[in-house]
């Protein structure tokens, strides 16, 4: 059994609440989804550790599986978890579909629940949270978040997809970085880069000349002209 001090720091990782309802782990993730801890030189399953813990007992044969009442790989309950062996377990998880090849919480792979992509949906819908921050509070990357929120994962939930279009977070979710003279870094207006392409066109401009008269670089006038950046504008006859 761990000593004390270890014992505590475990469970600081671990969200309790009702005995009904998963305790989901807080700390490290592994490529399958399901949490661990660092012991004694180890790494243990979150779930299986709990459940020695809970029941006082002073390992488990390897042989033994701790297995989930709730499906939810992350979730270290005791109350929601079993003892079986590797077949039971298997069995288990082919009669509730949940394998590799599942889907959304029916998956080995998954980090997020069906619960927990809602909520990240509707916490970015508000505008205040951006991918990024939502990665960090559920414990996943942020490119696993970022689809989540799109729906090219979880597309089976579509809570939080209904109506979505990102176009409206153009100039209000962090996410989005403005384009043109809205951009924090911008040297010119959509004004005056319209007018670049015009004066180009004309025949009467060098890139050296457009860069004096608008006081930008050469490369810069280089990629408005190439159509690199500002490519949202378009030209006017």
């Amino acid at each position: 059994m761990p000593v004390a001090n270890t014992i505590e720091k475990f469970w600081s990782y671990v969200n309790k609440g009702p005995k009904d309802e998963c305790w989901i782990w807080q700390g490290p993730i592994n490529s399958t989804g399901y949490g661990y801890w660092g012991l004694q030189g180890a790494k243990w399953l979150a779930h299986r550790l709990s459940y020695i813990l809970a029941n006082k007992l002073e390992s488990l044969s390897p042989d033994i599986c701790v297995c989930h009442k709730c499906d939810t790989p992350r979730c270290v309950n005791p109350n929601h978890l079993f003892l079986g062996s590797k077949k039971e377990n298997w069995d288990d998880m082919r009669a509730k579909g949940r394998n590799s090849n599942g889907k959304g919480d029916h998956s080995g792979m998954a980090r997020l629940s069906s619960p927990m992509v809602i909520e990240a949906r509707k916490l970015y819908a508000t505008g205040n949270y951006s991918h990024q921050k939502l990665a960090e509070m559920f414990g996943v990357s942020k490119s696993s978040m970022n689809k989540a929120i799109r729906g090219d994962t979880w597309s089976h939930i579509k809570d939080g997809l209904t109506g979505y279009d990102p176009r409206k977070y153009v100039q209000t979710h962090p996410d989005v970085i403005p384009k043109g003279e809205k951009a924090p870094s911008a040297k010119l207006t959509d004004k005056q880069v319209l007018a670049i392409r015009q004066d180009y066109t004309s025949g009467k401009y060098t890139h050296v000349k457009l860069a004096a008269k608008y006081g930008v670089s050469k490369s810069l006038i280089g990629y408005i002209l190439s159509g690199k950046i500002w490519r949202h504008l378009e030209e006017v006859s």
